[in-house]
């Protein structure tokens, strides 16, 4: 199965514009992203509840290290450092710091010495060579969008945002802040957050809005506490297969909610490796638990004893 009316809907689109939806979730009509997806397989019922996490201290610094890496420096306001004609130093308690918050709503608010630590973590970027050759002249923040078909009545709009797409027609790519830049910890943090169905979502979306045919993604990473050290990872065809089967999956679930209208919990998920007795799901300890542990299991009368 392929993408139906795929197109680049905008470059340089800012995440406000699309994030913004227009029908809600549960609706045929809502377009649904690679975060989306995730949620979907891990849970529907939880994803149509439409919960929204508050932004953690390290989703804020990613979120301005991308403004300033990828052109987005307008959407940036920094907090004066006093206020009134007596010069006070800046409070949020007070009201003319509020109104000024008010006023640059919508803006990245940080304060002058956060921004000039994520100009130095920028500039670290920039100044690798390696980066530089793909980030040079490339189209940042594109904005591509398409249609899933679920059954003759229903196609689904599918989008994703894509950080960097470098003139040369071979890959795309993608900025990541991170606790950890080494390989093995990438690695992990690649799967926990869904990165290679990103990495899949986003190369099928975008060589069916442009017949191109571009196989590689790149991820620029870098650390998000100092002295902010980078890494330049690419996703092998491995990461790739499983992201396009994970990304696929999660819209064959998400079609037979639709067409049902039923959303099932954790406990009520189909899956090989689930096991449940009475609607009860078992739960075992992992093979790495058991083998860090001095216990000998006995195994002998079955797993419920």
């Amino acid at each position: 199965m392929t993408f139906e009316n795929a197109r680049t809907v905008k470059k340089s689109a800012s995440q406000e514009e699309y994030r913004k939806q227009e029908y809600p979730r549960g609706d045929p009509h809502y377009r649904v992203s690679r975060s989306d997806l995730c949620e979907i397989a891990a849970c529907p019922h939880r994803w149509l509840a439409d919960v929204q996490d508050d932004d953690t201290k390290s989703t804020q610094w990613g979120t301005l290290i991308d403004a300033l890496l990828l052109g987005g420096e307008l959407n940036i306001a920094v907090t004066p450092e006093t206020y009134g004609d007596d010069n006070k130093p800046w409070n949020w308690n007070a009201k003319a710091c509020q109104q000024w918050r008010e006023l640059n709503r919508g803006r990245i608010i940080v304060k002058p010495d956060t921004l000039e630590k994520a100009q130095l973590a920028v500039n670290r970027i920039r100044n690798d060579a390696i980066i530089a050759a793909v980030i040079n002249d490339a189209d940042f923040q594109v904005w591509v969008e398409a249609e899933w078909r679920i059954s003759d009545k229903i196609t689904v709009p599918v989008m994703g945002l894509i950080d960097i797409v470098p003139k040369s027609p071979e890959s795309l790519a993608d900025f990541k802040t991170t606790a950890s830049a080494e390989p093995r910890q990438y690695g992990r943090s690649i799967f926990n957050f869904g990165y290679h169905v990103q990495a899949a979502l986003y190369l099928d979306l975008w060589n069916a809005a442009t017949n191109e045919n571009r196989k590689t993604f790149l991820h620029v990473i870098q650390e998000s506490s100092e002295p902010y050290e980078i890494g330049r990872r690419m996703l092998d065809n491995n990461w790739i297969q499983l992201g396009r089967a994970q990304y696929q999956s999660a819209l064959a679930l998400y079609g037979k909610c639709l067409e049902t209208n039923t959303w099932p919990s954790y406990d009520d998920m189909e899956a090989p490796s689930i096991t449940r007795i009475q609607g009860w799901t078992i739960t075992s300890p992992e093979t790495w638990m058991i083998l860090n542990s001095d216990v000998k299991l006995d195994n002998s009368e079955g797993i419920l004893g």
